[in-house]
């Protein structure tokens, strides 16, 4: 197996919520500008300290009812849905199965399933000391924020939705990426997708697969 790039995928895909973004000074941000880097540091604050109850007040609406899908998913989709899905949404469902317990997953909220995520670490909280966020462009309730890698553009954007006056943060807008990301990786290591989410599901606690993986949480 080849591990360079499985260590790339890994740490693309588990931590590239958490990046560590600074502030890239070549201009005067605006007032909206501002208010976007500053929900930017917020989040990223809540999100080092695990703090799930802080991160998700500043996370976009759109997320929360991706999770709210998701955790649908965990609890009432059987195998051959699940094996349907997209490898992102395959991979948060599977996650939840196998790190969350049975009534917790069968009662919580769309809400409590994010801070849960965060709190336990499920949104990774590493960062990168060469990267920054570069120019931010805003259209309407929506801004966009470059990512730069030792100084140059990346094909990279961070997303905020402006709702109820606050920008909010979208985890989502990454997943493309990581879908074509999961995609080569599986390739080069010649795996199928589901036997490479598997193996990331082994690699983070509790570093081994529920056997009742790929049952609905109801049929528990």
């Amino acid at each position: 197996m080849k591990n360079r790039p499985l260590l790339l995928f890994t740490f693309f895909l588990f931590l590239m919520p958490a990046f560590t973004a600074l502030a890239h000074d070549n201009h005067q941000h605006t007032k909206a500008e501002k208010a976007v880097l500053k929900t930017f540091a917020a989040y990223r604050s809540a999100l080092t300290k695990q703090n799930g109850k802080k991160a998700v007040k500043h996370i976009a609406q759109n997320t929360i009812d991706y999770y709210a899908q998701m955790l649908e998913h965990a609890r009432n989709a059987d195998s051959a849905t699940v094996a349907g899905l997209n490898v992102m949404d395959k991979l948060l469902v599977l996650s939840f199965r196998n790190r969350v317990d049975k009534n917790r997953l069968l009662t919580m909220s769309p809400i409590q399933s994010v801070q849960y995520a965060i709190d336990k670490g499920m949104v990774g909280k590493e960062g990168l000391a060469n990267l920054e966020l570069g120019d931010i462009s805003i259209k309407d309730n929506v801004a966009k924020a470059q990512v730069l890698i030792n100084h140059r553009p990346a094909p990279l954007e961070f997303v905020f939705y402006k709702e109820k006056k606050r920008w909010k943060i979208d985890l989502t807008a990454f997943f493309p990426m990581a879908e074509t990301a999961i995609s080569q990786t599986a390739k080069e290591l010649e795996m199928t997708e589901t036997e490479l989410v598997e193996f990331m599901l082994r690699m983070v606690e509790p570093n081994t697969l529920n056997p009742k993986l790929w049952l609905p949480v109801t049929q528990w």
